[in-house]
Formats: C-alpha cells, structure tokens, sequence
C-alpha cells in the first residue's frame, strides 16, 4: 500500500485529539517516513501505553547490550512470559495531538514516582526469583505497566480517545483534521 504524503501540516491549527489506531508495524514505520514532520509535532507510539512502549523500548535496547539477535532477545522473552510471540504485530499506535499531549505529559509526571517505586519493587522481586539477569529490568517494566493499564485505559476514556483505522487515521491526517 502506497501512500502520497503530499501533507501540508498547518501549525496554527489547535484540533485536539487522541487515537488508537489498529496498524501494523510496517504501517507504523511507513507512517513515520511519510508525515515526519506530524511525527515531530505529536506524541506516536506503537503500544497500548506509555509504560508498555517503554518497556518494549527496552527490549529493542537488549541485543545491542548483550550482543545477541534480536530475535533471539524475543524468543527468550516470549519463553519467560514476557510477551506473546505475536504481541508487536498486534499494538495499536497511540496519537497524541494538540492540548492531548499536555494531558499525557501530566498524567505521566503523576505517575513518574509510583512507577519508578513499582519498577524498582518487582526489579528487586525478579531478582529473588533468580529470573534471567539480562530480563530483569525488562520483566520490571512489564509488570509495572501491566499494573498501570487499568488507570491509563480509563485516562483514554476519559479523555475521549477514538478508535479507528489506518486508512482513516491517514485521511484525517492528510484533511488537517489532527
């Protein structure tokens, strides 16, 4: 699927908004090369939280620091339970646009010290059970932002989050709607 980005972003626009959109990782990837400059303007990531993006950061970080495939850092995650062997195909990608990203911002700095505690709780709690030394911070962050899920899904909620399509969420990008 091609798409012309033949996108013009208007920076005076104050549309406000928050979507889940159902996309796959090459979609993702498509959508940041062709509309990079909304991609610097809004906050996009490719989980169903900001905890859950950062602990799947942290396990793109893994095969660098312990020299190994990526694949391989997968496969012993998903053998450990930390993910399921389809889980990043199926993430949405979240968008925050507007006065959106300054709820998300809030809403992260209230919750900065309670997570950092609850990382630091079961990174502690992962170490007693002998877990592999090279998933231990990665199993902190999953169980923290398994934790958190509830609360950010009712954030969403609150704040009016849509859920729509691919397609549709480029159309609304390309009609300046976003």
């Amino acid at each position: 699927m091609k798409i012309n980005s033949n996108y013009q972003y208007n920076h005076n626009q104050n549309f406000t908004a928050i979507r889940i959109v159902k996309v796959s990782p090459q979609e993702f990837v498509q959508f940041n090369k062709n509309f990079k400059e909304f991609c610097r303007e809004n906050i996009l990531f490719k989980a169903e939280s900001m905890e859950q993006a950062l602990f799947l950061q942290h396990l793109s970080t893994l095969p660098q620091k312990e020299n190994a495939s990526f694949s391989w850092i997968i496969n012993n995650a998903t053998r450990h339970n930390l993910i399921d062997s389809d889980t990043i195909e199926k993430l949405p990608m979240c968008v925050f646009t507007g006065k959106d990203k300054m709820k998300l911002a809030l809403y992260n700095l209230k919750n900065f010290i309670p997570n950092l505690m609850r990382v630091s709780r079961f990174g502690a709690e992962a170490q007693k059970e002998n877990f592999p030394q090279h998933l231990r911070y990665a199993k902190a962050l999953k169980q923290s932002a398994d934790f958190d899920m509830p609360k950010f899904k009712k954030f969403l909620k609150k704040n009016n989050a849509k859920n729509i399509t691919y397609d549709e969420f480029v159309n609304e990008v390309k009609e300046g709607k976003l």
